[in-house]
């Protein structure tokens, strides 16, 4: 089943401003649903963020650490796959998850996400 977020937990995951995730759903950038009443909160599925996330991964304009061109740090990469950070190393010493250490930190490539 697809769990539904608020605003606040979208902006969480994705590592950015509340105010920059509410303009990207009025905007249409990122799919949600603007529920009726006065406070007109904002909805959004969990796979639509993580699709958001990847699909944004090079855009620095989306970002909240420096853009590594086709990466994610370990921290956003684990937040996507509903991960801990040290579930993502095990993962790697197992074989199971392809990183790459650039600049003194560990990296996922977007493409290991693909499946997610």
């Amino acid at each position: 089943m697809n769990q539904i977020l608020s605003l606040t937990q979208a902006a969480e995951l994705i590592g950015a401003e509340k105010s920059a995730v509410a303009r990207w759903l009025r905007n249409g950038k990122l799919p949600g649903t603007q529920m009726p009443g006065p406070r007109g909160q904002w909805v959004v599925y969990r796979a639509d963020v993580e699709a958001y996330i990847v699909a944004h991964a090079d855009d620095p304009h989306h970002r909240t650490t420096p853009a590594r061109d086709g990466y994610l740090s370990v921290t956003e990469a684990a937040k996507v796959l509903g991960l801990s950070r040290q579930a993502m190393y095990d993962r790697r010493r197992a074989g199971k998850l392809q990183m790459a250490f650039i600049d003194g930190r560990w990296y996922v490539p977007v493409s290991e996400l693909g499946g997610n």
